[in-house]
């Protein structure tokens, strides 16, 4: 059945429509801000993205498109989030076009498949993975992942050597986005082989095979040239087998967490940016129910409903793993059910098929109702007050919330709410970074002295204090207070010198201090420190200037 041009364009306008509030929002205070950081002060290598290794993600095609779009239009947040918004239209077009070729067979294949791509679109539960900048990786993986998988039903009794390296392709670059989609190595297999008729099973192995091969391939890079298994994997393997509550196994732990997720495909609703926990009861009983109704469906509807079903429970298993690696900075996230909800949106498209009864309009009008809640969502993302504020009463617990609002708070310049929810966010986790934003609050509200201390306790607990220790340098220097310039340059001094005690790198921190002291008319210490820069820097950038003072000073100049 061939695609209709009318559903394509509704389809779109649908999605524009629903999202155009969506790239009016800024940058978001948690990870978007350091995501713009880090591409646009770092050189990128093809070889260094997909053949370094990972320390804790290896999402090569997710940076390669974040370069993109800060080479192409800057970081206006703008371009950011519209590319976010074709990306999940584009999705909600493939999850139409694999209805077409998954339910070929079907009189009613064009509505069935109308209908999954709206619900796909619409659904509030996508709208986080659409909205954050930061959540592109999810798109980038589900795209790919559904290229491959269409390519997989379309050829699936019939492998050809093309087909099955285009497979390998999509399913490489979805990988290379995250590594959510590695759900297809359980998924192809299992489709193949449980929908293959007996005469057609070797085709189906033989398309399996690009799969399993892909996920070496992938596990390879990840992994690197030394083999060496990175912190992602290694805190899921730990998580798995050590975390859990201290009255929840990690197993049982574990499989609430996947009831819960099912839970929430189902009812989405309160929509959260923090969730921190689950009701157990309710999520095992979600499970329970999930579990019960998949078994009718196979045996009721087996041809139809096996993929989607596949793709649902198998699509869960990375989101429950990184629960239980404690990887991501909130334990739950709406964005991990974004490449299970292809499947769920098969399910319902099917489900609001067999209302034939009523006029076709119908079902679609029931769909589109979801999209009154989902831009009610995306408007909340554009107002980072509102957004932040409605994280916070449901998820009181986040640090990362209070920062986040009291980084809002100083761009308002409301210094006293800002220094008031960062110290919250402090009281509950305390983290370098935002130190060093309630030292800026405390800088803009000209205390020192509080500006001082609070810059000292984010150098200490820094694992990089060396550019702290610059900053809060370069505003003491800018800012003599009552110690006068000759106290202010020796204090100078002494946290260059504590800078290189931390950082042994830094061996520039003793010609600033030559520097420093030279400038406070004390020569004899000043020789000393350009003798040491001298000896501890033979090709230090610095040399010919501190050589050149060394001799001078040695030679009795001031």
């Amino acid at each position: 059945m061939r695609p209709h041009l009318l559903e394509i364009c509704i389809l779109v306008l649908v999605g524009a429509l629903t999202y155009l509030c969506a790239t009016q929002a800024g940058f978001l205070a948690i990870d978007d801000v350091g995501m713009v950081q880090n591409i646009t002060s770092n050189s990128y290598t093809l070889g260094g993205l997909f053949f370094s290794g990972a320390s804790e993600y290896y999402r090569p095609l997710a940076v390669i498109s974040y370069y993109a779009n800060a080479s192409f239009a800057g970081t206006d947040p703008f371009y950011f989030h519209l590319v976010n918004v074709v990306i999940h239209i584009a999705n909600a077009l493939l999850v139409y076009w694999l209805a077409l070729v998954l339910f070929a067979r079907r009189d009613d294949v064009n509505l069935v498949a109308f209908l999954a791509a709206l619900f796909f679109l619409v659904s509030p539960l996508n709208s986080e993975a659409a909205s954050w900048v930061s959540a592109r990786p999810d798109l980038l993986c589900t795209f790919f992942f559904l290229l491959a998988v269409v390519l997989l039903v379309k050829v699936r009794e019939q492998a050809t050597v093309r087909s099955m390296f285009l497979v390998g392709v999509a399913y490489l670059a979805s990988l290379c986005a995250k590594e959510a989609s590695i759900s297809m190595a359980a998924i192809a297999p299992l489709y193949l082989v449980l929908q293959a008729k007996r005469e057609r099973l070797k085709d189906a192995v033989l398309l399996a095979v690009p799969v399993i091969a892909t996920t070496g391939i992938y596990l390879f890079l990840r992994f690197g040239r030394t083999l060496s298994v990175d912190k992602g994997v290694k805190s899921v393997v730990t998580g798995a087998v050590a975390n859990g509550s201290a009255t929840t196994p990690p197993l049982l732990d574990g499989v609430g967490a996947f009831g819960f997720y099912l839970q929430k495909l189902v009812f989405p609703f309160p929509l959260n940016f923090t969730i921190l926990r689950y009701d157990r009861p309710v999520a095992y009983m979600a499970l329970v129910a999930g579990c019960l109704a998949a078994a009718y469906l196979l045996y009721r509807h087996r041809r139809d409903t096996l993929l989607p079903l596949l793709i649902v429970f198998i699509g869960i298993v990375p989101a429950v793993l990184a629960y239980l690696g404690r990887i991501p900075w909130t334990p739950f996230g709406e964005r991990y059910l974004y490449l299970p909800m292809v499947g769920f949106s098969l399910l319902v498209a099917l489900a609001l098929s067999r209302l034939k009864r009523l006029p076709r309009i119908v079902p679609v009008a029931c769909v589109m109702l979801l999209a009154i809640p989902t831009m009610a969502r995306v408007a909340l993302w554009c107002d980072p007050d509102a957004f932040w504020k409605d994280a916070l009463k449901k998820g009181p617990g986040l640090a990362k919330s209070h920062s986040a609002l009291g980084a809002y708070a100083y761009e308002q310049q409301r210094y006293d709410d800002a220094e008031r929810y960062m110290k919250k966010s402090l009281s509950l986790s305390e983290e370098p970074l935002v130190w060093q934003n309630l030292a800026r609050v405390y800088l803009a509200k000209k205390d020192m002295k509080k500006y001082e201390e609070a810059m000292l306790r984010a150098a200490s607990l820094s694992p990089h204090p060396t550019g702290i220790y610059q900053d809060l340098i370069l505003n003491l220097m800018s800012n003599p207070g009552q110690e006068g310039v000759a106290g202010m340059y020796r204090k100078a001094v002494r946290y260059h010198l504590l800078a290189f005690s931390k950082d042994p790198g830094y061996v520039d921190a003793y010609y600033y201090a030559g520097k420093l002291c030279l400038a406070n008319k004390e020569a004899g210490t000043a020789r000393k420190y350009f003798g040491i820069y001298l000896e501890k820097a033979p090709s230090g950038y610095y040399r010919p200037f501190a050589q050149k003072m060394f001799d001078r000073l040695s030679a009795g100049a001031t």
